[in-house]
């Protein structure tokens, strides 16, 4: 609850004001900071380092992360483990124990939230080989870096380096399908013959693909009277682009990929709205929201400035405009059920001078806006 006086005399009295304003403005805000840091330090991740070949726990492996956040153990009876206080973003996690062959994986955490991520580590044979490659753009011969790598009977997974390369190690010596994946080109599998204590080659040359694109576009209204909305800001889940409705409440994102999206319509004094979609290579994918209005109500009172004693009969209008009413004999006022947003106050009576105050309705709650009236 917002409390506004409007106070038009003493300059006593605006001091008392100003100094009560900044009390309650501190507040919240330390509040604020204090829960985020406090949702921030239970984030986490948590998972359990395996044997590939049989499934056990892997005890003492020691888990480290990319960026760097701490490194533990993993439990000695479990394999499992806990990174604590990791902070929010994406992360490689990578478990290292003698004897096995290093594995890494990808996580993204959410604040608050423990991630939960387990790794599988192959234990290394006595006879293991290696295979080593390049993988490069099939159209320019440019080296391909973050390309993934991955073999089938599963090993673990690579990506290639900034000069294209990659490298396994450590595996059996048997026959293995290798697929070199990248976002923009085809992907490409090629069988590879691993021999005991011996490096074998797999080089790759990927196509790019055209992209397959199309166009997001809808209209967002408000559920009162069917009129457009403007300002909505519309994003998407995966993210694309951020786009705001015109005036019309009409909103476009082109050259969208083709794929499944959550489309998300937010705009201040309405309900968050958000539906899915799939938007279908080079056609035009409609998402129109209808978004609920939220309203507040505004009350106050008013008062004499000479003696302080309630007003009644004070004239109360506003700017946008609401209802208009008058005070009761206590001099209070309500207005119940008022769009949210940004409002003047205006109040005037017989004897005394007009007076106005600013205030901002928030859904779901109620605005105070109480005025001191002057001769």
């Amino acid at each position: 609850m917002k409390n506004i006086i409007v106070s038009i005399g003493f300059f006593a009295v605006l001091l008392l004001l100003v100094s009560s304003c900044s009390d309650s403005s501190s507040g919240p805000t330390n509040s604020i900071n204090e829960d985020s840091l406090k949702a921030v330090s239970k984030t986490a991740i948590s998972g359990k380092v395996l044997d590939a070949s049989t499934g056990r726990p892997i005890s003492l492996a020691v888990l480290t992360t990319n960026p760097s956040t701490s490194s533990v153990l993993s439990d000695s009876l479990t394999g499992s483990f806990f990174l604590r206080g990791t902070g929010v973003g994406e992360f490689t996690i990578t478990a290292q124990k003698v004897g096995y062959t290093s594995i890494s994986t990808k996580v993204k955490t959410r604040i608050g939230d423990t991630i939960v991520a387990n790794l599988v580590m192959n234990p290394i044979p006595t006879n293991a080989g290696r295979i080593r490659g390049v993988v490069r753009n099939a159209s320019t011969g440019a080296v391909i870096p973050q390309a993934n790598i991955t073999t089938k009977p599963s090993t673990y997974s690579v990506v290639t380096d900034s000069k294209g390369e990659f490298r396994i190690d450590n595996i059996n010596p048997i026959e293995y399908k290798i697929t070199a994946e990248k976002g923009g080109f085809s992907s490409l599998e090629r069988s590879v013959v691993v021999s005991a204590n011996k490096e074998s080659i797999a080089d790759f040359n990927l196509s790019v693909v055209a992209p397959t694109v199309g166009v997001l576009t809808g209209r967002v209204t408000d559920n009162q009277n069917d009129t457009g909305v403007a300002e909505v800001n519309i994003t998407t889940e995966p993210a694309t682009a951020s786009v705001k409705t015109n005036a019309n409440g009409t909103f476009t994102i082109p050259n969208i990929p083709a794929k499944a999206y959550k489309v998300i319509a937010i705009r201040t004094g309405f309900a968050r709205q958000e539906k899915t979609i799939t938007v279908t290579n080079g056609q035009t994918t409609i998402a129109d929201f209808q978004l609920l209005l939220q309203t507040g109500s505004l009350i106050g009172e008013i008062r004499s400035g000479v003696d302080g004693k309630p007003l009644d009969n004070a004239n109360i209008t506003t700017n946008p405009p609401t209802v208009s009413l008058t005070t009761n004999t206590s001099g209070t006022y309500s207005i119940p059920s008022v769009p949210s947003g940004k409002y003047t106050v205006k109040v005037t009576r017989a004897g005394f001078k007009a007076a106005a105050v600013d205030v901002t309705i928030v859904g779901g709650a109620s605005t105070t806006a109480n005025v001191v009236l002057i001769p």
